[in-house]
């Protein structure tokens, strides 16, 4: 099992390799807000102040955007995303067509920030140190 805090310390992650599921509780009152289950073996979990990050092994990036129903601001985040609203968003295109290395390039980045986190981890755990690696 791996766990983790938020950002703003407002909501904490367990990870359960077994059950491959990421739960998400509410710090103020402990109450279960997200159980999720994943599809892939998870190699690299991290977070944002509104967002869960999971790396898997095959190369998938998921991010998965935290609706507290007691946060009116994470459901206003959630309403203007770009899913929600069918908003067209081809950023990503050069001469007027889709860049896919761009695409690319950027979830690379995304996994290079969570596997550095990993090995970072893996180091405090080999110094023994298991108590202050789970919080990020």
């Amino acid at each position: 099992m791996e766990t983790g805090f938020s950002t703003n310390e407002d909501y904490v992650w367990f990870y359960h390799s077994g059950r491959k599921t990421i739960r998400l509780f509410r710090v103020s009152d402990a109450t279960m807000i997200g159980n999720l289950c994943i599809s892939g073996n998870i190699t690299a979990l991290n977070s944002t102040s509104w967002s869960v990050l999971a790396g898997g092994s095959d190369g998938s990036l998921g991010m998965f955007a935290i609706a507290d129903p007691k946060n009116p601001g994470s459901l206003g985040a959630v309403a203007k995303l770009p899913s929600r609203t069918g908003q067209n968003v081809d950023n990503l295109q050069v001469d007027g067509k889709k860049d896919p290395l761009k695409k690319f390039r950027a979830a690379a980045r995304v996994m290079r920030v969570l596997r550095r986190r990993e090995e970072r981890k893996a180091k405090l755990i080999a110094k023994g140190e298991n108590e202050i690696c789970c919080i990020s």
